[in-house]
């Protein structure tokens, strides 16, 4: 077997029988790889339900976790699984045909340091695209784009978790996912795959993008509202705090009256969106604005 293919699953039922469809319809041989699911759903009967309904597949897992967090998750699948590679998807992507055959492609034409290889995430719009919705704000949705030329990940470029594919025993070298900037149910702490490709770059590893590694992201009409935008922004902030990414220095307050609300000027938002950022930082000083 040459390579994993993991999904961390939570309460996404409805988006996870596509995603599963998408991994057990590649072109690399059956024998060739696994998929692992991880589910930490609250409701244990519903998961288990769903599992029985693909009954016992050749290559394909199910693992249940009364632990939730993205990142307990990814750490049980490197664990678990049966193989020297490990790729990551969301339970609402969908992997290209090729997928996984230009992962295993791309780690045996690197050298031993690449650590990770990654590619472009193309979003699937389920609802038109708002005038405000600029290029700079499509990261926080998980979409990604370095362009058609394959390039060695530094300071200016990163892999995304929905796209991202190890070397298991670099991964495990390092300890893994940090635990406390894991998504947990509703709460969007993140950054636990930049903070591990720090350590990873740190420790003499490289990261690899590849156009040809392609995975499409659902973006459902609840991602396409400026309320929630405010909230991923938020805990990006945060969790860019927790990992050390930003100084937390900030003594400016925000000024009076920069909440703007609604607005469809792409700018505006955009500058609203950076005043979020800049209170957290505020805030961590322990100053009130």
């Amino acid at each position: 077997m040459k390579i994993t293919a993991a999904v961390c699953t939570y309460e996404r039922y409805a988006t996870l029988a596509a995603t599963i469809c998408s991994l057990r319809e590649q072109t690399l041989a059956a024998e060739e790889y696994e998929v692992l699911v991880l589910d930490s759903s609250r409701d244990g009967q519903r998961a288990r339900e769903f599992a029985a309904g693909y009954g016992d597949g050749a290559n394909l897992r199910f693992v249940r976790l009364d632990v939730p967090g993205l990142s307990n998750a990814r750490n049980v699948a490197a664990a678990t699984a049966q193989s020297p590679l490990i790729a990551f998807i969301d339970d609402d992507a969908l992997a290209a045909s090729d997928w996984l055959e230009q992962i295993v492609a791309t780690f045996a034409a690197a050298s031993a340091e690449v650590a990770a290889v990654g590619g472009p995430v193309e979003p699937l719009w389920e609802a038109p695209r708002p005038s405000w919705l600029h290029d700079g704000l499509l990261g926080y949705l998980s979409v990604l784009d370095w362009g058609d030329r394959p390039l060695v990940v530094g300071q200016d470029r990163w892999l995304i978790g929905t796209n991202v594919a190890y070397r298991r025993e670099a991964l495990l070298a390092t300890g893994g996912f940090r635990e406390d900037l894991s998504r947990r149910g509703d709460v969007l702490v993140s950054n636990e795959e930049l903070e591990l490709h720090d350590r990873l770059q740190a420790a003499g590893g490289r990261l690899f993008y590849s156009p040809a590694i392609r995975v499409t992201h659902r973006i459902p009409p609840a991602r396409l509202t400026q309320a929630w935008f405010r909230r991923r922004i938020f805990w990006q902030a945060v969790s860019d705090l927790i990992a050390g990414r930003v100084s937390s220095d900030s003594t400016t307050p925000p000024a009076k009256g920069w909440w703007k609300g609604e607005t469809n000027d792409p700018k505006s938002f955009n500058r609203e969106c950076r005043r979020i950022t800049e209170l957290v930082q505020h805030l961590n000083t322990g100053r009130r604005p």
